[in-house]
């Protein structure tokens, strides 16, 4: 993981959880469900908005990595065991032997158990009424019930294709959960109808939950 500045806000925190990247499905898991997380290797960048804490987007940085490692040794661990374990067939010791072969039993492979993404709210290119863009700032009125905690870019190093939109949003809670936030306002960068190469988003917590009637069209900056 490597930790530098971004270029307008004060603290940030860069995620580079850089690896193989595994490119077949999780057993039991379509690729654009929550299980497709292990199929690409984000790069993150999460800065905080106000002073500077490096120690907070830190330990976000790394609770979101912990978690994500967790999901991938768990897709290992399934794509290891593949269930097809001979039955009836001699091993090379019994036929020289010329003895029969022992009934084997298929080997039982539990399926993958990958994190759920937590609970939280996803508006994407849409902004609660007290919240605003202008000029490629972000304005909360005051007394709205909305505190803002972190602004984050997220991008796949391998999704020159695309990755799955519901993967992105997926990953987004994940990195709200990790920052405290229960509220996320993203847009997609580079988008196709299902797919998108990155996101820029708003993590935020709010005190009330959103009213769905008071909203309004507006996306997120793409210069953090």
């Amino acid at each position: 993981m490597k930790m530098t500045s971004a270029l307008i806000l004060p603290a940030a925190a860069v995620l580079s959880l850089l690896g193989c990247a595994t490119v077949g499905g999780v057993p039991g898991q379509p690729e654009g469900s929550f299980g497709g997380r292990v199929m690409y290797d984000p790069e993150v960048v999460l800065a905080s908005f106000g002073e500077p804490n490096f120690e907070r987007d830190a330990a976000v940085a790394k609770t979101y990595e912990k978690q994500l490692k967790a999901d991938r040794d768990e897709y290992a661990r399934a794509s290891r065991c593949d269930g097809n374990s001979p039955s009836g067939q001699r091993t090379a010791r019994e036929r020289l032997e010329g003895t029969r072969a022992e009934p084997r039993v298929k080997k039982e492979c539990p399926p993958a158990k990958m994190a759920q993404p937590p609970d939280v709210q996803v508006l994407v290119d849409a902004m609660p009424d007290g919240i605003e863009v202008v000029e490629g700032r972000v304005r909360v009125t005051d007394g709205a019930g909305y505190t803002l905690l972190s602004r984050v870019q997220w991008r796949s190093v391998y999704g020159y294709t695309g990755v799955p939109k519901s993967v992105i949003v997926s990953e987004l809670k994940f990195l709200a959960h990790a920052a405290g936030a229960n509220l996320v306002l993203m847009s997609f960068v580079n988008e196709s109808t299902a797919k998108a190469r990155a996101a820029v988003a708003l993590l935020l917590h709010a005190d009330q939950p959103l009213d769905p009637s008071k909203r309004k069209v507006g996306r997120v900056p793409t210069e953090i």
